[in-house]
């Protein structure tokens, strides 16, 4: 069962990004924000031809599986994945062998029954020219299934020259963050499995201390020697999901949920995973 596309935030009365505001980039399949209570989430190419938009409602209530069609052989893509954070950083594909999976073999993808975006580890992902602009540090929720294969769910990075940071999954690490343009500093936490998992990060750019968690169990660290990304880091890179900005490296799993802040929002932690815990009931 597909659950309540409008369920409030856990902290009262509004949506998450009205309640946590200054978001710089968030991608969900759910409402995240009063702006996007009925508009478009997302832009899905059917394999039967043609494309339309489909918002919450749309994507839970089976009216997008509708149009996409039922029978083994119907496929579904996503084309654009909308930013609900109001910064318009929107996540775009048009390449078709790229555009990850919606809808497969007449199934609408999910994990733990609420809608999901596969991505195939070979060469799917969604991105956006533009950088994020950092402030006092960073923080990011995401919540996927990602395989032990190494591969990113998120990147300011491109494959070849270095970036802001990414995000990966595998036993090699999960965040790489720019070490004053010398190379990353590496997070390492343990090898991931491929069911649904809430990881948070957060960063404070003026102390390196860090906070990581894998739903709502806490890590805590220090990155002594990594410098404000937004001085340091020259190189101009894509944003994207499910792969590096230019592509490679690319996610096997499926995402549902990623909103990303450029400031430590660790104060606000353990309420934002309480209300993405609340609709999604992950743990």
């Amino acid at each position: 069962m597909i659950l309540n596309p409008y369920r409030f935030s856990a902290a009262g009365g509004d949506y998450l990004l009205d309640t946590y505001t200054g978001a710089q980039a968030a991608y969900s399949l759910r409402v995240l924000a009063t702006a996007f209570e009925t508009a478009d989430l997302v832009i899905v190419r059917r394999s039967s031809g043609g494309e339309s938009s489909f918002n919450a409602t749309e994507i839970a209530d089976g009216t997008m599986l509708a149009w996409v069609g039922t029978s083994g052989t119907d496929q579904a893509s996503v084309t654009t994945w909308y930013d609900q954070s109001g910064n318009g950083l929107t996540m775009t594909n048009t390449t078709t062998a790229q555009q990850p999976k919606i809808v497969i073999n007449g199934v609408q993808v999910v994990s733990n029954g609420e809608p999901a975006i596969d991505f195939d580890g070979s060469n799917d992902y969604l991105f956006n020219t533009s950088n994020l602009t950092y402030n006092s540090g960073l923080s990011y929720y995401s919540l996927c299934d990602i395989d032990v294969v190494v591969g990113r769910f998120f990147s300011d990075d491109i494959t070849g020259a270095q970036g802001y940071f990414y995000a990966e999954a595998g036993a090699s690490g999960t965040v790489r963050l720019n070490d004053n343009d010398t190379g990353y500093e590496l997070i390492a936490t343990g090898t991931p499995a491929l069911v649904q998992e809430l990881r948070s990060f957060h960063f404070d750019s003026s102390t390196g201390d860090y906070e990581y968690a894998v739903d709502g169990s806490n890590t805590t660290g220090n990155l002594a020697t990594w410098s404000d990304v937004a001085i340091n880091s020259t190189n101009t890179a894509n944003i994207a999901i499910g792969g590096a900005g230019n592509g490679g490296q690319n996610l096997n799993g499926k995402m549902q949920e990623f909103i990303i802040y450029t400031t430590d929002e660790s104060a606000n932690r353990t309420s934002i995973e309480a209300d993405i815990n609340a609709h999604y009931s992950i743990y």
